[in-house]
């Protein structure tokens, strides 16, 4: 489940830790020139319940932080900074939260859940608390991706790409959405996003 840092510099991944994936998962970056030996980031084993693993990174826009995906009784999504052992609950419910990915602004987070055991929705809320969450997609949605330029967030619907326009001040709010793609396309076999778009939001 690779992502770069914002900087371009290192892609930040997902292994499991020294004990096999029973005992947990951590997660690692190295630098894409291969500079250096990969190194642990963060990592949940032994010394939590049985299967409590981080199984998805996203580094923050101001690399302070991570948004991770925390399994066990869950899976739930939580943020840690990097200089902290604490894990701050972003979507802790009895639904499973994954595909975690903060904004470009580093203010909001998308995620997929399925509310209330339905279909799986993309829900947005702020990364650090505040104001509600807000249900994006209509029907079905997976694997939120936001577009660089602020004005964009991307998901799917089955085999149908959607471009959902938003502004996000004061609060984050749909201005509209569009179907965009209409193909036979690999579902993402892991909960990571199967896509991305490019850096100039084109």
């Amino acid at each position: 489940r690779p992502e770069w840092t914002p900087d371009g510099s290192k892609v930040l991944y997902q292994a499991p830790t020294s004990g096999g994936r029973r005992q947990g998962s951590g997660l690692w970056w190295r630098p894409i020139d291969l500079s250096e030996p990969g190194a642990r980031v963060f990592e949940r084993g032994p010394s939590y319940e049985l299967g409590a693993s981080y199984w998805e990174g996203v580094m923050t826009p101001d690399a302070k932080g991570l948004v991770i995906q925390r399994d066990g009784g869950g899976p739930d999504v939580v943020y840690r900074a990097l200089s902290d052992t604490i894990e701050v609950p972003i979507a802790a419910t009895p639904a499973r939260e994954i595909q975690a990915r903060p904004s470009p602004d580093g203010k909001w987070v998308a995620y997929q859940s399925a509310i209330g055991g339905g279909e799986n929705q993309v829900i947005v809320r702020p990364l650090h608390g505040g104001a509600a969450q807000v249900v994006v997609s209509q029907g079905a949605g997976t694997e939120p991706v936001w577009s660089p330029d602020r004005q964009h967030l991307y998901y799917r619907d089955g085999q149908q790409f959607v471009e959902v326009t938003y502004a996000a001040s004061p609060d984050f709010r749909v201005v509209s959405r569009r179907p965009i793609f209409a193909d036979v396309y690999l579902f993402a076999a892991l909960p990571h996003a199967n896509y991305d778009v490019f850096p100039d939001g084109s």
